[in-house]
């Protein structure tokens, strides 16, 4: 048995037997469709095509009765890696079964030669605009009624209004200066999210659980942090906050480690669900452990790049949280700004606590709003909209007179 047919049966039976594994290789790029004719292939495309007709249930004890002679083989848990050995191991088997039959058949070369290059296939999906009119508007009629469209916060209506909304399929970023609070205000539009009907997938990559889990109950019940650590709260409200957030939406926590990009997005995609739009935060940028020999500055910018397919798969508003400068730009690259729908600088000015969209899609250039911060309490709350001064019809800073005057 060749490394292609190891792999084939080893992906097959992870795609059924692990949940979230097909949708994690369906993001790598796994195409079962793009195998050559093999037991594996035969049976997850049967699996697949039963799944649509007959359901899960069904087509997983077709699956298990056909497919438990399959071998397994070790796969790669990098992302990167995988895609680039599956690739590999892919065209090695292509050329390979092109060499053999062209051994086989010497007098059919230019045709086999011929039928070989037109199997080939762009992984460039093109299509026809006229053909799409009708679907594009449909799924906004769709987003009009579900209220997707434009996802407002509760308590940020002005900030989620001022940047077109909290939608979907869309990574932000969230820019500050160390110790500013941004680790407080992503908590506080967590928080917000999850009550607009947004479960949560917090990735904690700095703080353990007690001081992250701390922070979200003080934010919750408007309580000081030294009260908290003194013990002077009222525990039957934290046992009520305790059974309000059981029947709500679900807010995940990581346990405060540094992850690698590959786990960060594999996480996102095995707690999906088709049926929920979810409030993703990344905390922060430089906490993404590095998988390979580039600069940090190019790690981080892919890594917005693969956060931003990854909302688009799994129906999700990823906000990333960034160092950044005075300006609002990231530390560790400007670069990482082209990619997000919206760039948020949360930053402490002479008259308080603002966000300023420098970089707003879909919403106002410049929008600002200022920010009501109790960072003893891990409290955060929009305030009014900044309107910017209208110069239009100021006359010029300078005046000069005319020579002779």
């Amino acid at each position: 048995m060749n490394n292609l047919e190891f792999w084939c049966s080893t992906i097959a039976r992870r795609w059924v037997e692990v949940p979230g594994a097909a949708a994690q290789f369906e993001f790598l790029g796994v195409d079962p469709n793009e195998w050559p004719e093999s037991k594996a292939k035969s049976i997850l495309i049967g699996f697949i095509q039963t799944k649509k007709t007959q359901g899960e249930f069904a087509a997983k004890a077709d699956f298990l009765e056909r497919a438990i002679s399959l071998p397994i083989c070790d796969l790669p848990e990098d992302g990167d890696i995988f895609r680039v050995k599956y690739e590999r191991t892919l065209n090695q088997a292509r050329y390979s079964n092109l060499g053999r039959r062209l051994v086989e058949n010497p007098n059919m070369g230019h045709e086999l030669i011929s039928n070989f290059q037109n199997q080939k296939k762009s992984n460039v999906e093109i299509v026809s605009f006229v053909s799409q009119i009708d679907k594009i508007a449909r799924k906004n009629a769709e987003g009009i009624i579900s209220k997707s469209n434009v996802i407002i916060l509760q308590g940020w209506e002005k900030l989620s209004r001022g940047i077109g909304g909290f939608g979907i399929d869309r990574v932000s970023m969230v820019v500050s200066g160390t110790g500013i609070g941004k680790t407080t205000l992503a908590i506080n539009l967590a928080r917000a999210a999850r009550l607009s009907g947004m479960p949560v997938l917090f990735f904690n990559m700095e703080m353990s659980i007690q001081d992250i889990g701390a922070r979200v109950i003080e934010s919750e019940l408007s309580i000081d942090h030294n009260d908290w650590l003194d013990g002077a709260i009222d525990y039957q409200k934290l046992l009520q906050m305790e059974g309000e957030w059981r029947e709500g939406q679900e807010f995940l926590l990581t346990t405060g480690k540094a992850l690698t990009l590959t786990q960060i997005c594999s996480a996102i995609v095995a707690t999906s669900d088709p049926n929920k739009k979810r409030f993703i935060v990344v905390d922060y940028d430089q906490k993404i452990v590095t998988e390979s020999k580039d600069d940090e500055w190019k790690t981080l910018h892919r890594a917005i790049e693969e956060l931003e397919q990854i909302a688009k798969h799994t129906s999700s508003r990823i906000m990333v949280l960034a160092q950044g400068n005075d300006d609002g730009d990231p530390k560790a690259s400007k670069r990482m700004k082209q990619v997000a729908a919206t760039v948020l600088h949360f930053s402490k000015t002479e008259i308080g606590f603002q966000i300023k969209a420098i970089k707003n899609r879909f919403g106002e250039h410049d929008f600002t709003i200022s920010v009501k911060y109790l960072p003893a309490k891990a409290f955060a709350a929009e305030g009014d909209v900044i309107k910017k001064q209208d110069t239009s019809e100021a006359g010029p800073k300078y005046q000069f007179k005319p020579r002779g005057f």
